[in-house]
């Protein structure tokens, strides 16, 4: 199963946070965080010009500011590689504020549980 790393260091944008492993066989790209930003609703689309074919890290910079998002525009968009970014192509979007209030409520989430957890564990000694 894959997590958040609460202990990850970099950057908020950085895909890693996400991809932290238990150890177990399971499938990045079935976290819950990728089949969250699948079901969030679609800010817009964008037609790719010329100029953005094959980065995807130049549509994250004109949609967020930032290059490290270019990973959120492949997954939502199911696209694995760079050369699938093609010109002309219409690529859908989520906004970054919905991005990044999934990101901070599954923060929340994680440390209510893991405080029940620590409770539960200090009630069973």
């Amino acid at each position: 199963m894959f997590y958040m790393d609460l202990n990850f260091k970099g950057d908020r944008f950085d895909m890693s946070k996400y991809m932290e492993s238990d150890g177990s066989s399971r499938d990045p790209l079935t976290s819950d965080f990728f089949m969250e930003l699948m079901d969030t609703p679609k800010e817009g689309e964008l037609i790719l010009s010329p100029d953005m074919e094959h980065r995807p890290d130049l549509i994250s910079y004109s949609l967020y500011g930032t290059t490290k998002l270019w990973w959120v525009l492949a997954i939502y968009n199911s696209r694995i590689r760079y050369d699938e970014f093609i010109s002309g192509d219409r690529i859908a979007y989520p906004a970054l504020a919905s991005i990044e209030e999934y990101y901070f409520t599954a923060l929340r989430k994680i440390k209510k549980e893991d405080c029940l957890a620590r409770r539960v564990q200090g009630m069973q000694q």
